[in-house]
């Protein structure tokens, strides 16, 4: 499937099971959607969970210059459509910042999860 950036940009994003909770997991630097497959094998049968292409990446679309913002902005964009109560974000190396970046405008986020990200 594919949500819209705010720029326009396609993002590819993925999703497994079927629960009030989301865990969207966003892959680090040159990942896409297969870093997560043994996470969604894990939690698919208690949560849905949501793996994205960021722009540049896996089957998403590309732009022409990459920014902090933007790749906030693809996440926005997927959480936006996929329509769960409950979001948990879990992101790894350089998309934690981007997931700090998009958390203060997801309402329905409950946590934030980074791994081996934000070096201090």
């Amino acid at each position: 499937m594919f949500a819209t950036s705010s720029d326009g940009t396609q993002i590819h994003y993925e999703v497994t099971g079927d629960n009030e909770t989301a865990l969207v997991f966003v892959h680090g630097w040159m990942g896409n959607v297969r870093w997560w497959d043994a996470q969604r094998d894990a939690f698919a049968t208690t949560h849905r969970v949501v793996a994205l292409d960021l722009a540049g990446h896996g089957r998403s679309g590309s732009r022409p210059e990459g920014s902090a913002e933007a790749y906030a902005n693809d996440i926005v964009a997927v959480v936006n459509v996929i329509d769960a109560p409950r979001v948990v974000l879990v992101a790894h190396s350089m998309s934690g910042a981007y997931a700090v970046a998009a958390a203060p405008t997801i309402d329905r986020l409950q946590r934030l999860i980074v791994v081996d990200t934000l070096k201090n």
